[in-house]
C-alpha cells in the first residue's frame, strides 16, 4: 500500500495542478471566444498554456486532435514521473484508455480514421504486416492492446474496458489497496469514450462531479492520481471540442484569383 510519505511529493504537485483546472467562470470566458484563434489566445493566458503551444494550424481539425493527444500523453508521463517507479506502469497505461475507441476503429476497418497514420503512436495499429505491426506496438509499449483485440474480435464495449483493466491491474503494485476503488476513474470515463470517442452529450457534468468527489475523498492516496488524470482528460476534451467547432465553422476569406 502506498504510504503517505511515499505519496507526499506527488500529492503536492497534483493538488497544485488540480487547483489550476478551469472553473465554471473561466470556461464561460473561454467559450465566449468567437474563433479558434481567440480561444487559443485566451488559453495561453492561463496555467495550461503549454497545451496549445503547438497549435499553429487551427484550420486543420486533425492537427488539433493529434497535438492535444500528444500533450495528454506528455502530461501522463509527467505525472508518472512524480510517483515511485512501482506505480509508473499503471499511470502510463491509464493514458492509453482514451485511445481505445480509435484503436478499435483501426483494427476493424483499415480505412477508418486515416489521420491516425500520422499519429506517432496510434499509427502502429495501421501496419498491415503482422511482424511490422508487432514491432511498432512493442516499441510504443502498446502490444498488449493488440493481443486483447486478437482475443476478443468484435468485442462489446464492456469487454473492451474489462480487457484494458486486466492489463492495468497487472501493472499496479502487488500491494495496491482496494483495486475496485482505484478503477473507478476509468469506469467513469469509459461509457462516453466507448460510445463516440468523447463525452459530449453523455452527462459530462455528472462525470466531472463524480471524479471531483473521488479526488477530494481520497486526496492522500493513489485514487487521487487517477481521478486527476481523468479530470485533465475531460479538460482537454472540452478544449478540443471548442477548437474543432470553431475551426470547422469559421468564415474564411475567399482565395484571391490569380
Amino acid at each position: 500500500m502506498m504510504s503517505r510519505t511515499e505519496f507526499a511529493y506527488a500529492q503536492v504537485r497534483i493538488q497544485a495542478r488540480h487547483g489550476q483546472l478551469p472553473d465554471a467562470l473561466r470556461w464561460r470566458q473561454l467559450e465566449a471566444s468567437r474563433t479558434a484563434g481567440q480561444l487559443v489566445a485566451q488559453w495561453r493566458a492561463g496555467p495550461w498554456a503549454d497545451w496549445v503551444d503547438a497549435l499553429d494550424e487551427l484550420g486543420d481539425v486533425h492537427h488539433i486532435e493529434r497535438q492535444l493527444r500528444s500533450r495528454w500523453r506528455a502530461y501522463v508521463d509527467e505525472v508518472a514521473g512524480w510517483l515511485p517507479s512501482r506505480w509508473q506502469g499503471a499511470i502510463h497505461w491509464f493514458g492509453t484508455l482514451v485511445d481505445l475507441p480509435l484503436i478499435d476503429a483501426v483494427q476493424r476497418d483499415a480505412h477508418a480514421e486515416r489521420w491516425l497514420r500520422r499519429d506517432p503512436r496510434l499509427a502502429a495499429f495501421s501496419e498491415q504486416a503482422p511482424a511490422a505491426r508487432q514491432q511498432s506496438l512493442r516499441a510504443a509499449g502498446l502490444l498488449a492492446l493488440e493481443r486483447q483485440g486478437e482475443r476478443d474480435g468484435a468485442s462489446e464495449q464492456g469487454d473492451g474496458l474489462s480487457d484494458w483493466l486486466d492489463e492495468w491491474t497487472r501493472r499496479l503494485p502487488p500491494d495496491a489497496s482496494d483495486p475496485a476503488l482505484l478503477r473507478r476513474p476509468a469506469e467513469l470515463l469509459w461509457p462516453g469514450l466507448s460510445e463516440r470517442g468523447s463525452l459530449r452529450g453523455l452527462g459530462v457534468e455528472s462525470v466531472w462531479h463524480s471524479l471531483l468527489r473521488l479526488f477530494r475523498r481520497h486526496a492522500t492516496g493513489a485514487v487521487a492520481v487517477f481521478a486527476h488524470l481523468a479530470l485533465v482528460w475531460l479538460m482537454a476534451e472540452r478544449l478540443r471540442g471548442g477548437l474543432v467547432v470553431r475551426a470547422l465553422f469559421e468564415t474564411r476569406p475567399a482565395p484571391v484569383p490569380h
